[in-house]
């Protein structure tokens, strides 16, 4: 099944530069045309004082998902795998080489896949990038703008930095 206006958040607090590059090449690599927001940095939320600032960034599919969300949702477990990301198994919040969320396809709501994402409307970090890519588009079920719910979070901890060349 086709999808459309599929976005994905990417962050990273280990080694984010390498990590970030390297799951957009992937994704590049396996004919995905994307539309990059800009990188933001911000602070370890949950995490113990002395973790690294996240670097985090969300991308829009310039053409239609063309198989399963499923498939998509494995395609973007297995990049986390390779760059050795690691869960702990009482699911406590931890550092993290890639982090990758499926967070919106189209008008899709399905909880079962957590779409629309529930991090849209808690976190700035997610909510900012998606509101520079499809600010105006509205969330499929809460049907106001995406620029309206970043709005609504604290932004004063999130720093726009340059993306690495």
């Amino acid at each position: 099944m086709t999808r459309e206006m599929v976005i994905i958040g990417i962050g990273s607090n280990i080694d984010p530069e390498h990590h970030i590059t390297s799951a957009l090449n992937y994704l590049r690599s396996h004919g995905l045309d994307l539309e990059v927001s800009p990188w933001y940095r911000s602070p370890a939320i949950g995490l113990p004082a002395g973790a690294e600032d996240f670097l985090n960034l969300a991308v829009r599919l310039r053409r239609p998902w063309p198989r399963s969300l499923g498939d998509l949702k494995q395609l973007l477990g297995e990049m986390e795998v390779m760059h050795c990301r690691t869960r702990t198994l009482d699911g406590r919040w931890t550092s993290r080489t890639l982090d990758l969320d499926l967070l919106l396809a189209g008008d899709t709501i399905a909880p079962t896949l957590r779409l629309p994402h529930p991090d849209l409307v808690r976190y700035a970090h997610v909510a900012v990038p998606v509101a520079d890519l499809i600010g105006e588009h509205t969330h499929p079920e809460l049907g106001c703008a995406f620029t309206e719910l970043a709005a609504r979070l604290d932004t004063t901890a999130l720093r726009k930095v340059e993306a690495p060349t």
